[in-house]
């Protein structure tokens, strides 16, 4: 009772001190930063003496940050700082552009110069300022993850659904207007006039979160990393991650590939780093501000003892560092626990300096069986829920008692449908002998019905697609060389490049001396039915013209080892598209052969090479949609992927939730925005 007294004085002093500071800082601005300064260390002194009382202390920690927020944003207004000099990127140091109250502005989420290229946070989905606090929301994966370490993990539900939550990158694509960069660490970024120095100005204030460790690891082997806390993000962070992504080692060769041309990178100050490439590139910017998620050099630049290592160990150990299957960011979420094939889970970092979440935490179910995943959203244990095309149908549109119809229909539920930043394709691997000739390729894109499967396996929730350009972006090309479903034409391109029907009724060949049987498998992930489904109906159209494909159903983590390895038939996925990027990782030559790398086909194209090679120093747009339109009618004319579809996904939500956003980038259902209505 006496420790509930204290607390609850505490909290009123706390609360009364902020009411004063915020009604004095109106008036005597002149004072204004060094009483934001001892706010901050009342708080941390408050956290710090309540730290045990877990559930009095978050909402404290909430009442703090919400009043931090509001006192942040009225100084952000207030504030008016002029350029260093434009055209020139200002070398920051201990001494930067004040305003006439003396505020520092490397501790604004934006700094408003006219040489900064990231635009103003303030549109940005973000909770109302009454928006209810608190509450847990209850998400979803669809296969378990063997690391959480997304820079050697190429996996897009661990880069989009978990790791965008907790990691943060310099900056990323506004999600009202992509075209447009808003910061995350950085505040301000600066760029030279031959676009090749980029100049990073970090806010101050951002904070490591406290590492998820053990009670024992806490005493015991891990205590010196229990020891260093939350240490603040500095430009050393950012340059250890540049550098250990670059260096083979590390066997993140799927963003190396974009940081070939950095020349070299200079920390100017604790949050100053400047990027320099060695030549004006298209890329540059988002390769720059866009590409990696920083990570903690105080976790990843040491071994399990905590001894500092040179950056050729660091890169060595980085793919099996013994931190992987944990997470350390400076996000909004603070990474708490992972259990092997059951979930994620996430709490609110409430020391996170920016605009923060609504919800207190965040559990990402590991589910890959769908309806499992659907009933469990039926049940009430996930907030959001995708529904299969199958399921759409028997749930929704043929929906009875107990359906998905009858929630939506009592209040329960919404749904809400959204065109996806993702297309599917079927790969053929060039290095088996039976898929190097173009014609084979061209005639089995003839053999598949598009738009059959798009009515009746996707239940008409898929457009037909037919480009590695997503069609919502403006360089995708609409003219392009269809490839309309006829078995005979199918057949007849067979015959002309003398696959012949054998006496086992299979197309035959002599290849590289060998009798060989147009026969293959195609890998296809078991938690996806609809993959399976168009898979079987694909198989029933080729044995009509003599070609036999079986299926390989498999657990993910195994076919990704299998697409890496390059041990495979054909395969069917999907890429989730980035905005205007750069396609050299999927489609250049030089990427065919790097192991784990995105090219898992093995494509090669000196057309396509050379428009690539363009678009990335190409910045007028009338040149650039020539280059575009080149990389486009080539990979269709030689159809390396099968283009398939692009998802129109029917999301369901819960009512309970409120403020949910869905946008144009990955991840288009976007959480952090998101509220519980009635968090209790």
């Amino acid at each position: 009772m006496g420790g509930n007294i204290v607390l609850n004085l505490v909290k009123t002093g706390v609360l009364i001190l902020l009411c004063i500071i915020a009604f004095l800082a109106v008036r005597q601005y002149d004072s204004f930063e060094d009483r934001i300064l001892e706010v901050k260390s009342l708080v941390e002194e408050t956290k710090s003496q309540t730290r045990d009382n877990a559930e009095a202390m978050r909402k404290l920690r909430r009442e703090n940050a919400d009043a931090l927020s509001k006192l942040r944003r009225e100084l952000k207004r207030r504030t008016v700082v002029g350029p260093a000099d434009p055209g020139e990127a200002d070398p920051g140091g201990d001494d930067p552009d004040e305003d006439e109250g003396g505020s520092d502005p490397r501790e604004l989420p934006y700094w408003p110069t006219e040489d900064n290229v990231l635009i103003d946070t303030a549109n940005e989905p973000a909770p109302a300022e009454d928006a209810p606090r608190g509450g847990n929301l209850n998400y979803y994966i669809g296969s378990n993850l063997s690391s959480l370490n997304q820079h050697t993990l190429n996996e897009a539900q661990l880069a989009d659904n978990i790791a965008a939550f907790v990691y943060q990158k310099l900056a990323i694509r506004s999600r009202v207007n992509p075209d447009d960069y808003i910061g995350e660490m950085a505040n301000r970024v600066t760029i030279s006039e031959d676009k090749t120095v980029f100049t990073i100005y970090l806010q101050k204030g951002l904070l490591w979160h406290p590492a998820a460790l053990s009670p024992r690891e806490r005493t015991g082997p891990r205590k010196w990393l229990a020891d260093l806390g939350t240490p603040e993000v500095t430009a050393h962070d950012v340059k250890f991650t540049f550098d250990v992504i670059r260096n083979p080692l590390s066997e993140a060769s799927n963003e190396a590939s974009y940081l070939t041309d950095i020349k070299f990178i200079e920390v100017i100050d604790d949050y100053t780093i400047r990027i320099t490439w060695s030549k004006k590139r298209y890329y540059n910017k988002s390769s720059t501000l866009s590409l990696l998620a920083i990570y903690p050099r105080h976790i990843f630049g040491r071994d399990e003892s905590g001894n500092e290592l040179p950056l050729e160990e660091a890169a060595q150990i980085f793919p099996q560092h013994w931190y992987n299957k944990r997470m350390c960011g400076s996000g909004p979420y603070r990474f708490v626990e992972f259990v092997d094939n059951a979930y994620i889970k996430l709490e609110r970092f409430d020391r996170f300096v920016r605009t923060g979440p609504a919800a207190d935490a965040m559990t990402i179910h590991i589910i890959s069986d769908p309806e499992v995943r659907l009933q469990r959203f039926k049940a009430g244990e996930l907030d959001v829920c995708q529904m299969e095309p199958a399921q759409y149908r028997s749930e929704y549109l043929d929906g009875g008692p107990g359906s998905v119809k009858e929630m939506i229909d009592s209040g329960k539920a919404e749904l809400r449908k959204w065109e996806g930043a993702t297309y599917y394709y079927i790969a053929w691997n060039q290095r088996r002998p039976i898929f190097r000739e173009a014609a084979v390729r061209r005639a089995l894109a003839h053999a598949f019905p598009k738009a059959r499967v798009a009515r009746d396996v996707y239940a008409g929730l898929a457009i037909p697609h037919d480009s590695p350009v997503h069609s919502a972006e403006s360089s995708y090309l609409k003219d392009l060389e269809q490839f309309e479903f006829n078995t005979d034409t199918a057949a007849r391109l067979l015959d002309e490049a003398g696959w012949k029907t054998n006496d086992k009724g299979v197309r035959a060949k002599v290849i590289d001396g060998r009798m060989t049987e147009l026969r293959f498998n195609i890998l296809v992930v078991n938690s996806r039915v609809v993959y399976r489904d168009f898979s079987l109906l694909f198989k029933k159209e080729l044995a009509k013209i003599g070609v036999i494909m079986e299926l390989q159903v498999r657990e993910w983590n195994q076919l990704i080892k299998t697409l890496d390895d390059k041990e495979y038939d054909a395969v069917t996925l999907g890429w989730g598209t980035s905005w205007d990027s750069d396609p050299e990782q999927i489609w250049h030559s030089r990427q065919a052969d790097v192991p784990r790398g995105s090219n898992h086909c093995s494509y090669k194209s000196p057309i396509v090479d050379a428009a690539i090679e363009g678009l990335q120093v190409e910045f007028d747009n009338a040149e650039r949609k020539k280059l575009w339109a080149t990389f486009q009618r080539t990979i269709v004319k030689d159809q390396p992927y099968l283009f398939l579809s692009i998802p129109l996904r029917p999301w369901l939500i819960n009512t309970r939730c409120g403020n949910t956003f869905f946008n144009k980038l990955r991840p288009q259902i976007w959480l952090l925005p998101w509220t519980i209505k009635e968090p209790g």
